[in-house]
């Protein structure tokens, strides 16, 4: 009867302490148990959820029901008007069900507490995840991992659990970080979606979608979309590289009602091209996530083919689901406990107890100190005292953390651990791993491809490997964790200098070091050779997914057939609806023309008798009236044109995200398409998905309230009615795409888990293994086969803690955290999580901070980075903080400025926010800013020795497009967050935030401070209002005061000329003296004053002479550098050798070709064109004389083309040809009509069976047939042949005639069916459904028949004697009269080289001479009118010229079968 928290509360705090509490409530049971069935309610089952269910949401048990009971006195009196109270609540919310307080009643009766906390807790938690209540579910296992996008169980923060510094159980722990993750991950897209439907979009987007193409991809499971999308609201930069990016997660609605029903995916790709950020539309692939959908793919396929009335809505997270996707459900499947799967155990708690267990030596700590002290007092390595100590700790502790300030050396430490580990023989391991199992493959299952029969079944098995390779699988195996590339590439470079002959792996596709590309792990993958029996594996898979690849396309080919809405009309309207659609077509009717009103009229009276005798094949002529019924789409854009005046280079300009986009696309495979499904018919049609709950006339079956007349139905209904036939042709039809997709993915995950043995075999022979925290997540079934027993965390603080418990492997025995928890803090999505439950808080922080618990902890305090001034920036921070000043002596300040640090107070309001990402920039500090980093370069220093950093990726973006338009690109400009690990020699820092509201946003945040204070090693320059810092901000503060007592706060930077001391300057001004140096030339040097060595090339003009023996001036550097360079510009005059014309050209210029007008005399008219002399004497072939033709094309009419054209290639448009095909026509038509009224019954039909005794039809047919098979390769014996008589086919024959360009006498042509049954179809419906494709149904049996798109018609047959083989093989034929009409030849003239589906305007039919073969398309199959079918045999005949003369063996027929 309760919910689970309060019966949880009750039964287990106060019934365990109070014997009155536990009477009272066990007579308020009874009391309900008595009164509840005297109001007459019952019910089953389902009624029970749906009272807790109900129960659930009401305020009554979260707030209410504690209070009551509370404030309740024992007595009789208090216990009847409380339960009167509660049992009037309940009725009043659903009086129906409230009969289940009787269970709970019973339960208590017996004394079983514990049972009914276990069925309430139950029942909770289910109805808890039906309802999206997940606050309130009791344990992570029973949460979906998505909650439900409309509810409101993530808004209520206080419902959720809090970070804490320790926890009492393993359970507790593990609930706490999966439910703040996963609120974190959908909690932004959540408050968006609500404030959307309130009608605020600010901090979304929303984007309309539609499907153009669906792919079958590899490495994705089933299906992904290319989906065109939108934006629906105005935004400056349309798509910014930062919106959909790959790998985030988006949420598309399905449902009328905005997001009642979504889909989940994630981006796998969106174009790279920056112009697609100003296109008004641009197409992104989604994959979708079928364990977080709750619908099948049949059901969303339709949904996305049909959209809702108001399209398909798209809204996108930030989340890289990718990354954090596995790590959700490693976390819910982590268990704890004695024998948990979480590495370490209870050490990470944060406990006293579990400090102590964080304590415990490991087998080869004594090992590791002892080479530790050896390294010291031989001098290999010289350590200062914290770094000596913070070794020890690591090397000595089970789970250590080590705290370092900027500049301290925490990579050198941790590197420093790594090479003393590595040393440790195998012998200290036996205790604590486990030797490697032997691989045992994956079982084939009934759908596994056979593998080739050479394969013996030794060779698809592992032997168990001996005991001396299990011991040399044994070794210290360190796995590396970072946060950037940069720093795992930093850290393994160390490596391999402090660690020689290590074998170092890197995971990962993004590396900047040439010297680790070698040690990626998927080229080590691919120069590793396979295991003999994974090799054949492999290639067996490989084999049999090729195979699919044509099915699939088939499968989805055929599926766009049977989508197209036409077909979806004539399949599933009943004939009432045809009919109807008949009636009201406006074609045969209205103010249309006599001719064509009568056309229709006779087209409209043929559908009918199709429709009438039930035939499946849609005829041609139906489209037509279909297309005037069918609701198109309308044609405007439903996106909202931005304002082109607004777009900025800053706005486009976001190198940080594009960095991004890198990253992430280095972590997922590249996208390969292997079939494509374009269902472009649905593209310009209005097609609806029919409402799920409302019953209308499109929401039942055909005998249950349709419409007789589809004309009366709106263009909604006609949608909704075509949505609802598409949903049903996909139930119908999408199995059998499924089935081969699923079998497709189960190949698949084969192949990936035999790629992944392969590998993990290459980690298991490494000595160190790098990796991002993103790629561990993602690999973290690679890494779990491998043995890490030590794990090494850089950048520790970064690193959200629940993403670093999934990325550990099972394996871990020994976890060492480094970082520095005062610099930047985890990046997370909500920064209410953080300010509110504490889930910024990195493992390193918790640990090392914990009052509790004192786990084993290092702190590194002497610097080796900055210059000694520096570090009362840090002071507050950093006390004990010391400087190692043999290693800065070489720091030195710049030589222009006064100061090494310094604080550039600028006090206007000159703050704005960038137009596209709403993020602050302030034009004044970009400008002062590239000023200085003019200065700076002009004395000399390199671009790469300074660094420009901002708080916010606005601001970087304006100074990159600064820089970039100042020719500095090479200076680096970063945010803060991105630039921690980083250091350079001068770093210049814009703090941006200076408005009249006195808003200083995360500037004021103590670890971006600590970040942008401690990256110079040289001199750090800040810039910057001063007053706002100090009036928001206690750690500002504290800075400026340092600052402005070692007087380095001003409104304007001290710089002064190096040369000239007493010449102070303005950030951009140069010197006013002049250099008046000799050069080297001899000339004095005019310019400002420079710094010495840097003189300006001499611009003096002087005169020189040439090779030719010209005169010019030029620059007097010119002459002394680039002599060779100079060209003579001075007019000459040559002849040409050849025509002797003479001309004229530049002295430097080559000879040009002769460009003088001549007379050329054509080979084919005789007269004469002007043309340019070379071409008369060079190239005479490539004269086109431009006169008109005089000669006679083929068909001996006139030719109209010019001269130089073929005249054949104007034979298809000859005027008096045309003329005589239209009076051949009119004879022709006059002939067909006689014909057609001599047709006395339409329904005649007669298909009878000729005798094979040499009577004259036989004769007839045989002959055709010696034809068709030539007598000297083929024996043919018939064996059935049918005469076919079908006036129903004869009068559509003739018909057909009318809408041909020119009949001609009829042939006699062979074309080849699939059966018997095909050609008896053929005979009594025509060829277009007797070469049509058959449908199944659901459950088996056949279905109906698609028409055929064409017909091929052979004059001779196509098989050969290698397909047939030595046994005689059964065809199928029929002879036929067709009508060919205009023939268009294939390859003659400027017709088609191949014949393929399209035909060439103004033709009726196709010819192939090099295939001899006549084809007709689907629009003319009514014009083969078969005559005969015919069944026979056929064998080739083997002569002895066939057989090669030095063959003296026994002649071995081919066994080929074509099937």
């Amino acid at each position: 009867m309760y919910c689970r928290p309060h019966l949880q509360h009750l039964l287990g705090t106060k019934l365990s302490k109070k014997a009155d509490s536990v009477h009272l409530a066990e007579e308020l049971l009874l009391f309900l148990e008595e009164i509840l069935p005297a109001c007459g309610r019952g019910g089953s089952s389902a009624s029970e959820l749906g009272l807790l269910r109900n129960v659930l949401r009401s305020k009554l048990w979260q707030r209410e029901l504690p209070n009551l009971l509370d404030g309740s006195d024992t007595g009789k009196g208090s216990l009847n008007a409380t339960a009167k109270k509660l049992v009037d609540q309940i009725l009043e919310a659903r009086p129906m069900e409230a009969y289940l307080l009787k269970l709970g009643a019973g339960l208590l009766r017996e004394g079983r507490v514990s049972s009914l906390i276990a069925m309430i807790n139950a029942l909770s938690d289910r109805l808890a995840c039906e309802d999206g209540l997940v606050q309130w579910a009791s344990s992570r296992r029973q949460l979906p991992l998505v909650p439900h996008i409309l509810a409101e169980d993530l808004s209520d923060l206080q419902d959720l659990p809090e970070v804490s510094w320790m926890y009492e159980t393993m359970s507790d722990y593990l609930e706490t970080y999966f439910r703040l993750l996963r609120a974190d991950c959908f909690l932004p897209l959540q408050k968006g979606i609500r404030d959307f439907l309130n009608g605020d979009a600010t901090d979304m987007r929303v984007f309309r979608a539609s499907v153009s193409e669906f792919h079958l991809v590899r490495g994705s499971k089933g299906l992904v979309a290319s989906m065109e999308v939108t934006n629906m609201f105005k935004h400056p930069v349309p798509f910014p590289t930062r919106v959909l990016m790959p790998s985030n997660l988006v949420c598309m609605s399905l449902s009328e009602e905005p997001f009642a029903e979504v889909l989940w995916g994630r981006v796998a790709e969106r174009p790279s091209d920056k112009n697609v950020q100003k296109k008004t539309s641009m197409t992104v692939t989604i994959e979708f996530l079928d364990d977080l959908n709750r619908i099948d793919r049949s059901s969303f396929i339709s949904c996305l083919l049909a959209p809702p009335p108001g399209g398909l809505l798209l809204v996108e997270s930030p989340v890289m689901f990718l990354s954090f996707g596995p790590v959700l459900r490693r976390l819910q499947s982590l268990t704890g406990g004695e024998h948990g799967t979480v590495p370490l155990g209870s050490s990470l708690l944060g406990l006293p107890k579990s400090a102590k267990e964080a304590r415990k030596e490991l087998p080869w700590s004594r090992f590791t100190i002892r080479s530790l002290e050896k390294s010291i007092e031989s001098g290999e390595n010289s350590f200062d005292a914290s770094q000596r100590q913070a070794l020890e700790v690591i090397l000595t502790s089970t789970l250590s953390v080590v705290q370092g300030p900027p500049g301290t050396g925490k990579s050198f430490t941790g590197v420093q651990a790594i090479r003393h580990l590595l040393k440790v023989p195998a012998s200290l391991l036996s205790e604590c791993l486990e030797p490697r199992r032997p691989y045992i493959p994956p079982q084939r299952g009934l759908s596994s491809p056979p593998f080739d029969s050479s394969d013996s079944e030794s060779d698809l098995t592992f032997s168990n490997p001996s005991e001396s390779e299990l011991n040399q699988t044994k070794k210290l195996r360190v796995l590396v964790l970072t946060y950037k590339n940069h720093a795992l590439d930093e850290c393994l470079l160390d490596c391999l200098k402090h660690c020689p002959g290590a074998d170092v792996v890197r995971i990962g596709g993004r590396c900047e070091s040439e010297e680790l590309k070698g040690r990626n792990l998927q080229i080590r993958s691919k120069e590793k050779i396979k295991d003999r029996a994974v090799g054949k594996m492999l290639r067996s898979l490989i084999l049999r997914k090729d195979e699919l690849k044509p099915q699939i396309q088939r499968a989805l080919d055929d599926l766009s057939v049977k989508l197209d809405p036409f077909q979806l009309f004539w399949q599933h309207s009943p004939p009432q609806q045809k009919l109807s659609l008949l009636h009201g077509c406006q074609l045969a009717s209205g103010n249309r023309p006599a001719n064509q009103r009568h056309r229709h009229q006779q087209q409209h009276e043929r559908i009918r008798e199709s429709i009438v005798h039930g035939d499946d094949s849609a005829p041609q002529e139906f489209q037509s009236c279909f297309q005037k019924w069918c609701p198109f789409a309308p044609r405007e854009s439903m996106a909202v044109q931005p304002p082109k005046a607004v777009l900025k280079e800053t706005d486009l300009s976001d190198e940080e995200a594009e960095d991004e986009v890198k990253e992430r696309q280095a972590l997922q495979e590249r996208l390969e398409k292997l079939c494509t499904w374009t269902p472009g018919t649905l593209k310009n049609i209005s097609v609806f998905s029919p409402p799920p709950a409302k019953a209308s006339i499109v929401a039942r079956g055909p005998d249950a309230g349709y419409t007789t007349d589809v004309w009366t139905l709106d263009t909604e209904s006609r949608a909704r009615l075509l949505g609802m036939w598409l949903q049903s042709e996909t139930s119908i039809s999408w199995p059998l795409v499924e089935a081969l997709c699923k079998e497709n993915d189960e190949i698949q995950a084969r192949i990936n888990e035999l790629e992944r043995h392969h590998m993990a075999g290459i980690l298991r022979d490494a000595d160190i293994v790098g990796c991002t925290i993103s790629g561990a997540s993602i690999r973290c079934d690679l890494l779990a086969d491998v043995d890490f027993p030590v794990v090494l965390v850089e950048e520790a603080a970064e690193i959200l803690e629940p993403q670093l418990l999934a990325a550990l492997p099972p394996s871990c025995k020994q976890l060492i955290l480094i970082g520095d928890h005062f610099q930047l803090r985890p990046a997370i999505q909500s920064y209410q999580l953080g300010r509110e439950r504490n889930f910024d808080r990195s493992m390193i922080e918790r640990l090392f901070a914990s009052e509790e618990a004192d786990y084993p902890k290092a702190t590194l305090n002497k610097q080796n980075r900055m210059r000694d001034e520096f570090l009362g920036l840090l002071r507050p921070f950093y006390p004990k903080l010391q400087t190692n000043h043999q290693r800065i002596r070489d720091n030195q300040m710049l030589t222009m400025a006064g100061k090494s640090m310094f604080f550039v107070t600028m006090r206007s309001f000159s703050e704005v926010e960038a137009t596209e990402r709403r993020s602050p920039t302030n034009p004044e500090e970009a400008k002062m800013i590239t000023a200085f980093c003019q200065h700076i370069l002009r004395e000399g220093y390199k671009a790469t020795e300074t660094s420009v950093l901002s708080m916010y990726t606005g601001q970087v973006s304006l100074l990159r497009s600064l820089l970039r338009n100042a020719r500095l690109e090479d200076i680096k400009c970063s945010s803060v967050d991105r630039y921690q690990g980083d250091e350079n020699n001068f770093v210049l820092v814009s703090l941006v935030r200076s408005n009249a509201q006195a808003k200083v946003g995360f500037v004021s945040e103590r670890n971006r401070l600590i970040v942008a204070l401690s990256r110079a090693r040289c001199g750090v320059y800040l810039f910057g209002n001063d007053e706002i810092l100090k009036r928001k901000s206690k750690e500002w503060r504290e800075v400026l005061s340092f600052l402005n007592d070692q007087g380095c706060v001003g409104h304007k930077l001290p710089l002064l000329c190096p040369r000239h001391p007493d010449v102070m300057l303005e950030v951009g001004q140069e010197c006013h003296h002049v250099c008046d140096e000799e050069l080297d030339c001899g000339h004095r040097c005019h310019q400002a004053c420079h710094r010495e060595g840097n003189h300006p090339r001499c611009d003096q003009e002087v005169e020189v002479t040439l090779a030719c023996g010209h005169n010019r001036s030029c620059k007097c550097w010119e002459k002394n550098e680039a002599f060779e360079q100079i060209r003579c510009s001075q007019l000459v005059e040559f002849h040409h050798e050849i025509c002797e014309h003479f001309d004229i050209r530049k002295c430097w210029d080559k000879k040009k070709r002769c460009e003088t007008a001549v007379a050329m005399c054509c080979d084919n008219c005789g007269e004469e064109s002007e043309v340019q002399c070379w071409v008369k004497k060079d190239s005479p072939e490539s004269f086109r004389c431009s006169k008109p033709c005089t000669r006679k094309m083929s068909c001996h009419h006139p030719c109209y083309l010019q001269c130089y054209e073929e005249c054949d290639n104007g034979m298809d448009d000859c005027k008096v040809c045309e003329a005589e095909r239209e009076k051949v026509r009119k004879e022709k038509l006059e002939e067909i009509a006689k014909e057609l009224r001599e047709i006395i019954s339409p329904d005649y039909v007669s298909i009878e069976e000729i005798h094979l005794d040499g009577c004259s039809e036989h004769a007839e047919v045989q002959q055709q047939l010696k034809t068709y098979f030539p007598e000297a390769h083929w024996q043919i014996t018939l064996e059935e042949c049918h005469r076919i008589k079908n006036n129903n086919l004869r009068k559509r024959f003739l018909q057909r005639h009318e809408s041909i360009q020119c009949p001609s006498e009829p042939k006699l042509l062979f074309v080849e069916l699939a059966s018997a049954e095909d050609a008896k179809l053929a005979a009594e419906a025509g060829l277009a459904l007797g070469l049509g494709t058959r449908q199944k149904k659901r459950g088996g049996g056949q279905g109906r028949t698609i028409q055929a798109r064409q017909a091929d018609f052979f004059l001779s047959t196509r098989l050969e004697k290698r397909q047939v083989g030595k046994n005689p093989r059964k065809i199928h034929l029929a002879l036929c009269r067709v009508q060919l009409g205009r023939v268009c030849d294939i390859g003659v003239r400027q017709h088609r080289r191949k014949l393929d589906d399209k035909l060439e305007e103004g033709f009726d039919s196709a010819y192939d001479k090099e295939s001899c073969c006549h084809r007709l398309r689907q629009a003319n199959l009514q014009l083969a009118l078969p005559i005969f079918t015919m069944e026979l045999f056929v064998k080739p005949k083997y002569n002895a010229a066939e057989i090669p003369p030095y063959w003296s063996g026994k002649v071995v027929y081919p066994l080929v079968w074509c099937q």
